[in-house]
């Protein structure tokens, strides 16, 4: 019943002086959420390193070693991430829901690089204080950024910055109460209209509702 999906900008609510999203707003938020990932863990991975081992006393093999374990780690944390719907800001998951979800992502990432080692016989060539570090401050780093990017989502929101298009489509009663519903009540969306092939539906906007609109017939 319900069509949708064409991420929109407020340009079509309203227009904004100094910023506003594009078509694309929906892979630059996703593309930005993953950076900042990318730059936490990467950071955090490196700082934890030279914090705990002198750059003077770590060999090429293992600086090469680090590297491997860092960017592995990385790509399995966002890749989790992303499946389980963390990048989504129009996700209605409560903050802690997404921060219980990205620290379990971690938490898995980093028994799978312990296991890893171990199984390999390599455990004994890395710093376990180096592991527990980085896993700590990338928990905290993570989640902090988490709490960040959903305030901001809200904040954008609730001004009408951030929206996301959606169609009905089937003009039946209850196709109508939910045109109200979502005109009416649901931040973040905005109601483009209501489409439906038979012309006996076609009628005029109720209250909180627009018009019906005639939809080409899908079968012949």
């Amino acid at each position: 019943m319900v069509l949708e999906d064409r991420w929109s900008t407020s340009n079509e609510v309203k227009s904004l002086r100094n910023f506003s999203f594009d078509k694309f707003s929906r892979t630059l938020i996703v593309g930005t959420q993953m950076v900042g990932d990318v730059v936490i863990l990467v950071g955090l991975s490196s700082i934890s390193l030279f914090s705990v081992i002198y750059p003077q006393h770590i060999t090429d093999q293992q600086v090469i070693l680090y590297v491997l374990m860092t960017v592995s780690t990385t790509i399995f944390v966002i890749s989790r991430c992303a499946r389980y719907g963390v990048y989504d800001v129009f996700t209605e998951s409560k903050w802690i829901s997404v921060v219980k979800t990205t620290g379990k992502c971690l938490l898995k990432a980093t028994l799978l690089l312990t296991a890893f080692l171990f199984v390999f016989k390599i455990s004994d060539s890395v710093s376990r204080l180096w592991l527990a570090t980085w896993s700590m401050t990338s928990g905290i780093g993570l989640c902090g950024f988490r709490l960040l990017t959903a305030a901001a989502a809200k904040r954008l929101k609730e001004t009408g910055r951030l929206t996301k298009n959606v169609a009905i489509v089937a003009a039946s009663e209850v196709g109508q109460q939910l045109a109200a519903k979502l005109a009416r009540a649901h931040q973040g969306t905005c109601l483009v209209g209501i489409f439906d092939e038979r012309q006996s539906r076609l009628i005029k906007g109720g209250a909180g509702a627009p018009a019906v609109r005639q939809l080409p017939a899908l079968y012949e």
